[in-house]
């Protein structure tokens, strides 16, 4: 049975984001820096957690190769599926978000985002899953290329009604993922749940270790500034 996200289901906040890597037979990659192979979104980074989703993804699962993947270090189709679930997932859900937010809210909370991101967040989605050639995955594969189009089609900040046209293709594509899932045999699929089970329990481990440095760099911030008001109060005080 699917285990990826329910399309019928509007998470509050935003869920995983992965997807997996170059094909169904890819290579392993190298490691990631901490912050790109974080796959989950943490709230300091939403705009960033969204363009590397799908980059971050093709590098952890060559990253977690040896333990999630088989022999070859290969990803199976059954669990690109559901890695490239989540990533849709993730963007129909912040995608949404944010075309309810004015442009200053989605400034402040880092959620304004840009055409050309758009672009590449799909282009990588579809270059290094080769979605399109896994089986029954053609539909998806043409329906996340939709939402390149929207992103290229107009001039300027995206709009409200665009970004919830993304999030309907978004919708749409997962849709179509779960039918190309749940059209693989009983075997296949149990085995891609194991595996994206796994992968998914790395990105927890990467996903808190981001939190703790960003909670320790925000302490380091805290601790400088106190530090400077105190010398410039020290300055004012001998009439400097």
């Amino acid at each position: 049975a699917w285990e990826g996200p329910d399309p019928r289901l509007a998470a509050p906040e935003a869920p995983a984001a992965t997807v997996a890597i170059a094909s169904s037979r890819p290579r392993a990659l190298p490691r990631a820096p901490p912050v790109v192979a974080s796959l989950r979104p943490w709230p300091l980074m939403p705009r960033r957690a969204l363009l590397w989703s799908a980059a971050a993804g093709c590098v952890a699962a060559g990253c977690t190769a040896a333990p999630a993947a088989d022999e070859e270090g290969a990803l199976s189709a059954a669990t690109i599926i559901l890695r490239v679930a989540e990533v849709t997932d993730f963007q129909e859900q912040i995608l949404r978000r944010s075309a309810a937010l004015s442009d200053e809210q989605k400034e402040n909370e880092g959620l304004a985002f840009g055409r050309s991101q758009m672009v590449l967040s799909t282009d990588i989605v579809l270059r290094n899953t080769k979605l399109g050639a896994l089986p029954g995955c053609a539909p998806a594969a043409l329906t996340l290329g939709r939402v390149k189009g929207v992103a290229q089609a107009g001039e300027g900040k995206l709009s409200g009604p665009e970004m919830l046209l993304m999030a309907d293709l978004y919708s749409r594509a997962r849709e179509e993922l779960r039918r190309a899932f749940e059209a693989m045999p009983e075997a296949e699929q149990r085995s891609g749940k194991a595996v994206a089970r796994r992968l998914r329990a790395a990105d927890e481990a990467r996903k808190q270790l981001a939190l703790e440095e960003d909670a320790a760099e925000a302490k380091e911030r805290a601790r400088d500034s106190r530090e400077g008001r105190e010398a410039r109060r020290g300055l004012a005080r001998l009439g400097i």
